[in-house]
């Protein structure tokens, strides 16, 4: 079920943070639901809209989901990065995903990606590295094994 409520976070001590780490959970139980990657991405607009003195942003998207990966609407993710070309110097992106049928590769995961103009224009720019490699961090690997064996 979508939570429409915003997100009400506010970081008034940290007016020139310059780099952050954002990791966001999302999780669908239906068999398809191209709102996933939307879901996540107005609850982190909500997250930096106060927050105009980052440079270097890393996002770390971990999706679960029942479908099948191709039917994701990334637009909404390359349209976010679009927007926030002028404010973040730079922006890794780690996207890791997981079906009923185990882990999805980051290979695929990429040539999703690459069909996003907007977003392919940003990699050639030097603005955003699409990370391959697994984003390797304790949370985030115990979401998915859990998430892989149920």
């Amino acid at each position: 079920m979508y939570d429409p409520a915003p997100v009400e976070i506010d970081f008034p001590t940290l007016p020139s943070l310059e780099r952050l780490r954002l990791c966001t959970y999302t999780s669908s139980l239906k068999d398809s639901d191209d709102h996933l990657v939307r879901r996540a991405l107005i609850k982190i607009t909500q997250i930096l809209k106060n927050l105009a003195s980052i440079k270097h942003f890393t996002l770390i998207i971990c999706l679960r989901f029942g479908g099948d990966i191709t039917q994701i609407d990334w637009s909404p993710l390359a349209d976010f990065l679009s927007d926030r070309r002028s404010t973040f110097q730079h922006t890794d992106l780690y996207i890791r995903a997981v079906t009923a049928g185990g882990e999805v590769s980051s290979d695929k995961v990429v040539s999703m990606l690459s069909r996003y103009e907007n977003l392919t224009s940003l990699v050639e720019a030097g603005c955003v590295s699409i990370k391959e490699e697994k984003y390797l961090d304790v949370d985030v690997d115990r979401y998915f094994k859990y998430y892989a064996s149920s």
